[in-house]
């Protein structure tokens, strides 16, 4: 039980790191790829509450704003990450859907 408080609490701490104006990528990423792999225990995926949804909803629309405001190339490494970073997200959600309608509904 204490390892799940663990693993959602970074899931909340990664919503709080994206009003930083300069975003931790690769820390953000390593989290979800985590995050991706702690889903994938049924008994894991059955403790989710809708805020955690919405929290990796909120770094999900933090990475589209990046992704739309990129204006130049130096901002390509950056981009890159974040690319990384939201597919990371979006396993996550995969495997927190899986065999769980009551979390698949919080994704609808």
């Amino acid at each position: 039980m204490a390892d799940e408080r663990e693993t959602l609490s970074k899931l909340a701490s990664l919503s709080r790191m994206r009003r930083q104006s300069e975003p931790l990528w690769n820390e953000l990423k390593d989290a979800f790829e985590n995050l991706k792999t702690w889903a994938l225990n049924k008994q894991n995926r059955n403790c989710l509450l809708e805020i955690n949804f919405l929290e990796a909803k909120d770094l999900i629309v933090m990475c589209k704003d990046v992704v739309c405001f990129q204006e130049d190339e130096k901002d390509e490494r950056n981009l890159n990450l974040c690319l990384k970073t939201l597919t990371e997200a979006f396993r996550f959600l995969r495997n927190c859907c899986a065999e769980t309608p009551k979390n698949q509904s919080f994704v609808m």
